[in-house]
């Protein structure tokens, strides 16, 4: 094997495990170094089997790179300061309060009559 193809390889295993450590930054840099290795495996290589090859490779890898843009887009969401502190404040309502038909939820039954039972 060549010397690419083992450094292709290892940096594909690397940005995985920084993946699964949760070390996203880090993945994201070893994804797109496996990806440009393999774009330049790909020009090099003359023979058309090995190029399509190279190509399914490639797709699959560019995959797994955008599965990790997601989860790395989603954790800096989260970690957005969403504290607006000119909000008015929330409403609570009181404890036993009768939601209103505005606010009633229509899947939801509402509670049964009491009977009234002579004893």
């Amino acid at each position: 094997m060549s010397k690419d193809f083992n450094e292709i390889c290892e940096n594909a295993k690397l940005a995985r495990e920084s993946a699964l450590l949760g070390q996203y930054d880090s993945a994201l840099v070893y994804y797109q170094g496996v990806l440009q290795q393999i774009h330049k495996m790909m020009l090099q290589s003359r023979d058309l089997s090995r190029k399509q090859r190279w190509q399914v490779a490639k797709q699959e890898i560019a995959q797994e790179f955008e599965y990790v843009k997601d989860i790395n887009r989603t954790l800096a969401d989260f970690k957005r300061d969403t504290f607006n502190p000119s909000a008015p404040p929330l409403k609570l309502r009181e404890y036993g309060e009768i939601p209103t038909r505005e606010t009633r939820d229509p899947d939801v039954w509402a509670p049964p009559t009491p009977i009234d039972r002579e004893t």
